[in-house]
């Protein structure tokens, strides 16, 4: 890894890395050394690439805040020199400004071109996976599975170790698991999913001390729950959420990806097939012993590599896998289907519908679901050459007024009342996904189907559970979002206003000398980021005055100015800009975001986040008092619960009393605010 001239006939394979911004260690070709990633790189190099040797140059000759494209364009002189001279076989491309440096180079014969992070960001992890991409075929070792069909010796090493690696492999038609793989220490291992088998995974998940890993191990969870029992009592780490976490810029989360990419391991997936999910063969008891081996493997990595970002993420990764459980038993107790309301709801929708489509037959002789037929009616009448809502909204016409309504009752149809039935099963139960690493803020998402996104006029054909002797309860925080703003930014005004029992709705509209329902609209909008534009189209939208929205927002912005937000996203956005991410407060990054998202990202993380511990407060209750109630779902900054009506008081009395409602002092300012909780029960039926 010296730098040093290139030898003719040399073996090696030669990789230059163009950085964007050179450190001050860095100001001349070959300078690298001494820095982080130099050193971390070199020993990777050592241990796994003999073949590759790597070359340096900064895209600018010497270190510098900001970077001009006049400045790179000084130094291309000097860059096509080196490459021409060096001939490299492959070019990195570290960051933004050394990608705009290889663009300037225009009509020159380059190598094969990979980027990834800026020299500055600080993810070695991104830097890694892409350096072994571009030297996937002359690497050195590939590292084997070490398998043994001694389940004795993996145990063994997993009680020492108190680390165990899990993998469940089960029949795509049935669902039902039929192999695992498990690996601890030096040893992993494919196994039938015999009575011996279980009892040995039931005494690990049973062990406090116990960590056990898997890669998305809440589905692994799950089915531990439907097949092994709820006793447990381990602590879970998931890969996959780590991958999120300590890598937010590469967005490829595969295991295998990682295992050949990451872990050089051999490629113990070849010539897997679906069809050999069927059944535990042995070529799939050695593929569910890989994913083990991967998985234990991965985590190791990320723990051993990655402590600076293993630190600063403490509080999210400790929540995240704490979530693991309480989700896992959401995914596994799921909803009831009210097959009488979902008929119901059917009947008056596609009544409605039928209704609609003779409207349009007969006033104007289209296919409303004809985008060119709608169109050309738009076109002809109005003067105008879109379809989209927001066109439909402004114009404010029957037409338009039909149109929308046409098109939310064919959705309510067609992607909810008439898919969601194939999704339940002999008990009428529906198990939707939840995926804790679904965004990047740490909000959780749902699917197949999207619970968190069901409009509330299609809710009440899901039911409890119990019914009829069960009661669903949404359990949601007052203006969780924008208490959390209040207490970030420090805003004095907003603090004070909330302690006093206002809002920021209330406080705007007396300080801006605004409608508060116009302040709400406002507010919510700007929080998301939104631009002076955006603010004035938003009021539009909700039918007010072109000229008088843009007085109104004129006279909002000065407010959030006079309260100190407008100082607090602009104090965001150059932090932003400086580091080229944003953090949250418990830690969680974010890369390669829009000004727009920037501005909301630590507010809504922070909130994802308070709620996330809420649920664990509330999981580990109900299990404390053994509670047949549960958590059903996670609703941005709610939680469902399916309560079993026996328990309904005590519950209640659950809630009142000992879910904390104040808002983590993270920051450490001594702020006292608290995020209040808005109990709604529905009855037997979700509302």
């Amino acid at each position: 890894m010296d730098h040093k001239k290139i030898q003719a006939g040399t073996t090696k394979r030669l990789v230059l890395i163009l950085a964007d911004k050179p450190c001050e260690a860095m100001t001349r070709l070959g300078q690298a050394k001494g820095t982080k990633m130099y050193d971390d790189l070199e020993v990777l190099c050592k241990d796994n690439l003999p073949n590759i040797q790597t070359w340096w140059v900064p895209c600018v000759p010497k270190y510098q805040e900001k970077i001009k494209i006049a400045d790179i364009r000084k130094h291309l002189p000097f860059i096509t020199n080196v490459i021409n001279k060096l001939n490299p076989n492959y070019i990195i491309a570290m960051g933004r400004d050394a990608v705009r440096a290889l663009e300037e180079l225009d009509g020159m014969k380059l190598p094969e071109v990979f980027s990834c992070g800026s020299w500055f960001d600080g993810n070695f992890t991104s830097f890694v996976e892409t350096f072994t991409r571009v030297q996937h075929e002359f690497r050195g070792t590939l590292y084997p599975i070490p398998i043994t069909p001694n389940l004795s010796k993996i145990m063994m090493h997993a009680e020492r170790y108190k680390e165990l690696a899990i993998d469940f492999e089960w029949n795509p038609d049935t669902g039902v698991p039929h192999s695992v793989g498990l690996a601890a220490g030096k040893w992993c291992g494919g196994f039938i999913l015999t009575d011996q088998i279980k009892q040995v995974i039931l005494r690990a998940v049973r062990d406090k001390n116990m960590t056990v890993v898997g890669h998305n191990i809440t589905a692994d969870c799950t089915k531990i729950l439907d097949y092994l029992g709820n006793d447990i009592q381990c602590n879970f780490m998931d890969t996959l959420l780590l991958k999120r976490e300590l890598d937010f810029s590469n967005k490829n989360n595969g295991l295998k990806y990682l295992a050949d990419r990451f872990l050089l391991l051999e490629n113990y997936w070849k010539e897997i097939t679906v069809e050999d999910f069927a059944s535990p063969s042995p070529k799939l008891l050695r593929y569910t012993a890989g994913d083990a081996w991967a998985t234990l493997r991965l985590w190791d990595t990320y723990y051993q590599k990655y402590q600076k970002d293993w630190q600063f993420m403490d509080v999210a990764r400790r929540l995240d896998m704490e979530m693991v459980l309480p989700v896992a038993h959401m995914i596994h107790g799921g909803i009831k289907l009210d097959k009488k309301e979902l008929v119901k709801q059917r009947k008056k929708l596609h009544k409605e519908q039928i209704a609609l489509l003779q409207y349009f037959e007969n006033n104007y002789d289209i296919n409303p679901s004809s985008p060119t037929q709608v169109l050309e009616i738009l076109q002809k009448k109005h003067k105008v050459k879109s379809t989209g809502v927001d066109v439909l909204t402004k114009l404010n016409t029957p037409f338009a007024e039909k149109l929308l309504q046409y098109r939310k009752v064919t959705k309510l149809l067609t992607t909810y009342l008439d898919k969601i039935p194939d999704l339940a099963d002999d008990q009428g139960i529906i198990r939707c996904n939840l995926h804790l690493g679904g965004t990047v803020t740490g909000r959780m998402s749902s699917s197949n189907p999207n619970m968190q996104n069901i409009p509330p006029s299609v809710r009440p054909i899901f039911q409890s559970v119990f019914e009829p002797d069960g009661c669903l309860i949404t359990v949601d925080a007052s203006q969780s979002e924008l208490r959390c703003l209040a207490y970030l930014s420090g805003s004095e005004y907003l603090i004070n206003a909330y302690n006093e029992g206002k809002d920021m709705h209330t406080l705007v509209s007396e300080l801006a000398g605004i409608e508060r329902k116009r302040a709400k609209v406002l507010n919510f909008a700007y929080v998301y980021g939104s631009s002076e534009f955006g603010l004035i189209n938003q009021l539009i939208m909700s039918g007010v005055p072109k000229n008088l929205s843009a007085q109104t927002v004129k006279l909002f912005i000065n407010t959030m100015s006079e309260i100190g937000i407008a100082d607090y996203q602009r104090k965001l956005i150059d932090k932003a800009k400086g580091l080229g991410y944003i953090y949250s407060p418990y830690g969680r990054v974010g890369n390669r975001l829009k000004t727009t998202q920037v501005v909301n990202y630590p507010i809504q993380s922070f909130s994802a986040d308070i709620n996330k511990q809420r649920i664990i407060q509330m999981f580990n209750l109900l299990k404390k008092y053994k509670l047949k109630s549960r958590i059903w779902l996670e609703f941005h900054d709610a939680m469902e619960l399916d309560v079993y009506t026996p328990e309904l008081e005590q519950v209640r009395e659950i809630l009142k009393n000992e879910i904390n409602e104040d808002i983590p002092d993270v920051l450490g300012k001594g702020i006292n605010l608290q995020l209040p909780l808005d109990v709604k029960e529905h009855g037997v039926n979700w509302e």
